[in-house]
């Protein structure tokens, strides 16, 4: 499961409890300090979960393949264009995998496929860039 933009660790700890002993994570964020007191944390609060850390840009390309899921949490928003993020989002994910997004406080930000209340199933799916359409 994977965590671009992984900040405090709020969110990668939320992960590591509904997952358990026995998850994989990776977290991705610019910070390295923060990166490397994630995996201190994460390893006292949640043992029997791995975690690796890559520090990086989550809007340029990373190098993650095959992941089951991709969490991202109040990142969307501050783009001006999502599609690059969401296709490069798309290739990190086996096949069937899923991305849970969501920003808090925006119902429709411009640009962005992913707003808090998602009504209907409507959003960005894999194969849509931020356009809503298939690629």
């Amino acid at each position: 499961m994977g965590r671009p933009g992984a900040g405090g660790g709020a969110f990668t700890f939320a992960l590591a409890e509904l997952l358990g002993p026995g998850a994989q994570i990776t977290a991705v964020g610019r910070d390295g300090r923060a990166m490397r007191g994630l995996v201190d944390e994460t390893g006292k609060k949640y043992p029997g979960v791995a975690i690796d850390v890559t520090v990086a840009d989550f809007t340029r390309p990373l190098e993650l393949r095959g992941l089951d899921g991709v969490v991202m949490a109040n990142s969307l928003h501050l783009l001006r264009d999502t599609g690059p993020v969401l296709d490069s989002v798309r290739a990190m994910l086996r096949p069937r995998g899923r991305l849970v997004g969501f920003e808090y406080g925006t119902t429709a930000t411009p640009g962005c496929r992913i707003p808090s209340r998602m009504s209907g199933g409507k959003g960005w799916r894999p194969g849509r860039g931020s356009s809503g359409r298939a690629s």
